[in-house]
């Protein structure tokens, strides 16, 4: 048993050694290959050479001395190369140290070989073309042996190549020939980014196409993209327009109707330094809106802000807390931040207000006692209004909560600013106050007036600031749209043919500052430029490919139906006001066309306030379609009915 198992060990051992055996005699005779190659590469240079003198020179001899002078250069040559290293390197990774050793081993053999064959001449009369010969087949060695030995790095090199443009992304620049040209010069001749190959050029001018770019092919127009990208196999495209162009959004809409990753490089003021390709960005919901950011005069919005005291009333909502961040910056004496919320109150105070020395209120605006104890206590300079019920379904089937905050809530605050010497109040509205149809409308509208006629009355600046939907904003559209995204779909949409204005919470509330700046001794009601309405529908598609999913095959989008209080198309004005030059090319005036009478707005309120304490929400609304009316707003609620589960 022991013998058997010795003996099978022994076998064992044999089958490993073999094969380590015959691997080894291959390691080391890896060269022989290259030797014998080099071996016809030189015997048959020097075949040729002597052949070549002898024509030219019109010799003869005789076969045998023909062969054994060849013979004896190429033994003597071929010394040389083993001696000059030229068995030893690996030529895939051949260098010029490598390059070195093929030509002092082929020049110096060659020059040997020459002599030996001299000595030989010399000692037996023996003709030979010493003259022509040698030369001859030292280039033919040379770029022989030379050539044998490089191909392999060649050969790596290009491989290496092909490997490195495989896995580089195809890429397309989109955009003017001014921008693209810096970008696209500086991705093919610096090392900044080595993962995009520039295929071709895309401009906005439709007169490029056919031409090229820094010999970048022109491919196509921007009507083509698809296309363009279908038939190149485009991976990524980059956008080098800036977002406010007028142009951009249908830029971005062709690009991302395309299966490429796009990138856009932003405006010059907004790039980092150093290479251009650090600053392309992904593109985000801001970059489809497609205008430009409003300049604000930042010195005109300090004169009032500095060293006063400022309260922002429902500080901790989106436009609320921006309010107050803004502010913040701009140095006043006491920044107060007030709302009804405390988990928002916190977060405001934890986050962009930490160490500011902002003084949070939690309370409700519709607490007079408080807002009246509030107001003797701090004293506020400047007032932003911003605290309000916003949802419109929700509000359509709670009216009487809708007039509660969003008009007597209103009337509370801005009284009580007024009665205490407040320099400045600023309401914010919306543009659903503009002919409302939805009770939250209606109450903002109704709003406006009590801070229009508030400010006429104490002759004191009073001002509403009306503009449309936000990005980003709690419980608008873009949060609605991304959490659905997010979930798998689907994405709702109420209607195919529904649009809204779109502004940046940032931008919107600069404005609202701007226009701060602008209330000195009336009241009146301002109107932000919101630019072109955005259709709802394509923003939802957008967002899909945005987030790098195709609409109708990886998201559904479901048509919902319009909501109680919706419309297809919002209005920022309406046949009851007169537009007019407000001094800002991104805010106008809004002048009622029939004013009130301070005793009627009065009476008017207080029977609406009658309604609100009983609760009855169908007095309510009709005690608010008659106050809006006695202001010349023509405006008819519709009954939303029962109080429906929610549907999105």
């Amino acid at each position: 048993m022991g013998n058997r198992g010795r003996g099978h060990q022994t076998t064992m051992r044999a089958e490993q050694v073999l094969p380590e055996r015959v691997y080894l005699w291959a390691r080391g005779t890896e060269g022989l290959s290259l030797v014998l190659l080099d071996v016809g590469i030189v015997f048959g240079a020097w075949c040729i050479a002597t052949a070549a003198a002898l024509a030219a020179l019109e010799r003869s001899m005789s076969l045998g001395t023909f062969l054994a002078g060849v013979a004896l250069a190429t033994i003597v040559q071929i010394v040389l190369h083993r001696a000059a290293g030229m068995y030893g390197p690996v030529w895939r990774y051949a260098s010029v140290e490598e390059a070195l050793r093929v030509v002092t081993g082929v020049l110096v053999g060659s020059l040997l070989a020459t002599l030996a064959l001299a000595l030989v001449r010399f000692g037996t009369d023996h003709f030979f073309p010493l003259v022509m010969a040698p030369p001859l087949a030292a280039l033919l060695s040379l770029l022989a042996c030379g050539g044998v030995r490089f191909q392999a790095r060649l050969f790596a090199v290009s491989r290496i190549s092909a490997a490195e443009v495989d896995e580089r992304l195809r890429t397309v620049i989109v955009g003017t020939a001014n921008d693209a040209a810096p970008l696209a010069n500086e991705l093919r001749t610096t090392a900044t980014d080595r993962e995009l190959e520039v295929v071709g050029f895309i401009p906005t001018d439709p007169s490029l196409p056919g031409k090229s770019l820094r010999g970048i092919p022109v491919l196509g127009t921007v009507d083509e993209l698809e296309d363009v990208c279908r038939k190149h196999r485009v991976e990524r495209i980059l956008i080098t327009t800036s977002p406010n162009d007028q142009g951009t959004p249908y830029i971005l809409e062709r690009a991302l109707a395309t299966d490429a990753q796009v990138k856009v490089l932003p405006a010059s003021a907004d790039r980092v330094k150093g290479p251009l390709v650090n600053s392309l960005r992904d593109i985000d919901v801001t970059d489809l809106l497609g205008r430009k950011s409003a300049v604000v005069d930042g010195e005109g919005i300090e004169d009032y802000i500095r060293g006063a005291t400022v309260l922002v009333t429902g500080a901790g909502g989106s436009i609320g807390s921006e309010i107050s961040r803004q502010v913040s910056s701009y140095g006043p004496a006491k920044l107060i931040v007030l709302d009804r919320d405390e988990t928002l109150l916190y977060e405001l105070m934890s986050g962009s207000l930490a160490g500011s020395g902002a003084v949070p209120v939690l309370a409700d605006i519709c607490d007079s006692v408080f807002i009246q104890q509030l107001f003797r206590q701090h004293r506020p300079d400047v007032v932003f209004h911003a605290a309000a019920q916003k949802h419109v379904p929700i509000l359509e089937h709670f009216p009487t909560e809708a007039v509660r905050v969003n008009v007597l809530g209103t009337l509370t605050v801005a009284q009580t600013a007024a009665d205490s010497g407040c320099r400045r109040f600023v309401h914010i509205s919306t543009d659903k106050a503009a002919d409302p149809c939805s009770v939250m409308g209606a109450t903002k509208r109704a709003a406006e007036q009590v801070v229009f006629e508030i400010g006429r009355r104490h002759d004191l600046a009073f001002v509403a600031v009306r503009f449309g939907n936000v990005l980003a904003s709690r419980g608008s559209v873009v949060p609605t749209f991304l959490r659905q995204i997010l979930d798998g779909g689907p994405v709702t949409v109420t209607s195919a043919e529904m649009t809204r204005y779109f502004m940046t919470i940032p931008e919107a509330v600069s404005l609202v500052l701007q226009a701060g700046s602008m209330a000195v001794d009336d009241a009146r009601v301002y109107l932000l430029d919101m630019g072109d309405p955005v259709p709802i529908l394509s923003l939802a598609r957008q967002m899909i490919r945005l987030a790098g999913l195709r609409p109708e095959e990886d998201i559904e989008i479901r048509i919902t139906g319009i909501r109680p209080g919706e419309r297809l198309h919002e209005r920022l004005h309406d046949d009851a006001e007169v537009v007019e030059p407000a001094g800002h090319p991104s805010i106008s005036a809004l002048d009622p066309k029939a004013t009130w009478d301070w005793e009627e707005l009065a009476k008017q309120l207080e029977g609406l306030r009658s309604a609100v304490r009983q609760r009855d929400e169908q007095n309510v609304r009709g005690r608010l379609e008659d106050m809006l009316r006695a202001g010349g707003v023509d405006v008819t609620l519709r009954d939303a009915g029962s109080r429906p589960g929610w549907s999105s």
